[in-house]
């Protein structure tokens, strides 16, 4: 799961005198399935998280490398020469592969590309959209474990490789959004594993490959016209379509094929989880970002539960929803600083037997995880119609869990419902 954190100021206000522009060599890093590894195991996961940042710092910096900005589990660092980010990457894949992680095991992908890029100390960040959307798309291209890397930075280490290293040719392949192919590179590590899956790579398209192409859906034509009015200023993002209504969505997203929907939930005819359900059902690969103002915890695991790479508050900055857009584009998950704080703290009290949760999983361990956040809110006095708005399903489907609840329970009625949940600890 990507929490979105701030570019890292700290390091960047220390080393911005530092930091190498014009012909730069960037790292990029992502946890392969870390939204799984949070969902599945998230106390392991905030040792195991940590222990991740403090690896990969120290490797970059030891190699003389500069972290110039870190998005929930991915890292974006800079280097004066390819052969410092070689190191650095291979330092990396060693020191996690020595690591013990228990249930979450840390497999970590990597991109490696040389190109012109310019610091900007205003904004603590780069300019230099193709060079950094390579090495994006490079590094999105591997699997948890692998270091890719192009033929521009292949050039500048073949002569020089670290110890026990050495290059695998993986052949010209075109990666997303990018108009020219890339000859591909893989770094071999002498006692780590080194054949992994096909690259993942998209289908090639008619349309100009430099563009992320995106599909609005909101029932709000106002909120629809600020986007449009926002992207029509950026030459990397084209709004190809609109949609008033989920079903709309869905129709619209097979028949447009965009690279990205901004989905609103609350929406006519058919809610924006529904929709991202249907459409992932034949169209896995479509990135959906959440646009919403709704920023309950049911909603946002409704959204996760649904297949959603993104969940981001409609009050967000424009720089935000930017961020997002074209971190799902290259297929990466993004959820904004508010809803990362949200998570976590979800996260950390999910086994916790003071919590409501903890409490309802042990004194009901016959419910399912759904029934027992069904059985909390009816605790809660909360209606049928208000539970169904806030878990953002079918009122039939709210009655199905609570005559599930009533028979596992062995109650007659939702009165002795409420009594057996309260006495249990719940309110």
């Amino acid at each position: 799961m990507r929490q979105c954190e701030s570019p890292v100021n700290r390091d960047v206000s220390a080393m911005n005198t530092k930091l190498p522009s014009g012909t730069v060599t960037f790292l990029f890093t992502d946890i392969e399935n870390s939204t799984r590894l949070w969902e599945q195991h998230p106390q392991e996961m905030q040792a195991a998280h940590a222990r991740h940042n403090h690896i990969l710092r120290n490797a970059i910096e030891s190699n003389h490398g500069y972290v110039f900005q870190m998005v929930g589990d991915a890292f974006c660092a800079a280097f004066h020469t390819a052969d410092d980010a070689a190191r650095a990457a291979v330092k990396c894949q060693l020191d996690l592969n020595a690591e013990e992680w228990a249930n979450a095991p840390i497999k970590v992908r990597m991109g490696i590309h040389t190109g012109e890029a310019e610091f900007e100390m205003v904004n603590g960040s780069y300019n230099g959209y193709i060079t950094l959307c390579r090495v994006q798309r490079l590094m999105s291209a591997g699997s948890g474990g692998q270091v890719l890397i192009s033929f521009a930075a292949q050039e500048l280490v073949c002569n020089d490789l670290p110890r026990g290293v050495a290059l695998k040719d993986l052949g010209t392949r075109r990666l997303k959004n990018l108009s020219s192919p890339e000859h591909i590179y893989q770094l071999e590590i002498f006692g780590l594993p080194c054949n992994f899956p096909e690259l993942e790579l998209p289908h090639a398209r008619n349309t100009a490959m430099d563009t992320i192409r995106i599909l609005i859906a909101d029932d709000h034509a106002m909120f629809r016209e600020g986007l449009r009015a926002l992207f029509a200023a950026l030459s990397d993002i084209e709004v190809v379509g609109e949609a008033a209504n989920g079903a709309a969505a869905v129709t619209q997203a097979t028949t447009l094929q965009p690279d990205v929907v901004l989905m609103d939930i609350n929406m006519p005819d058919l809610n924006g989880i529904e929709a991202t359900r249907q459409i992932l059902a034949t169209q896995s690969g479509m990135g959906i970002i959440m646009v919403t103002m709704l920023e309950d915890d049911a909603s946002v695991f409704a959204a996760m539960r649904a297949g959603a790479r993104g969940y981001v508050l409609k009050g967000a900055h424009h720089d935000e929803i930017l961020q997002a857009i074209r971190a799902v584009a290259a297929g990466q998950a993004v959820f904004g600083p508010a809803i990362a704080t949200r998570m976590m703290n979800f996260f950390q009290g999910l086994h916790n037997p003071a919590s409501q949760s903890g409490n309802a999983a042990q004194a009901f361990p016959e419910l399912t995880e759904r029934e027992r956040e069904v059985l909390v809110l009816i605790a809660q006095g909360i209606s049928n119609k208000d539970i169904a708005e806030k878990l953002v399903i079918s009122m039939k489907t709210v009655s199905n869990h609570i005559t599930n609840i009533f028979s596992k329970l062995q109650v007659a009625d939702r009165a002795q419902a409420i009594i057996r949940a309260r006495d249990a600890g719940l309110r």
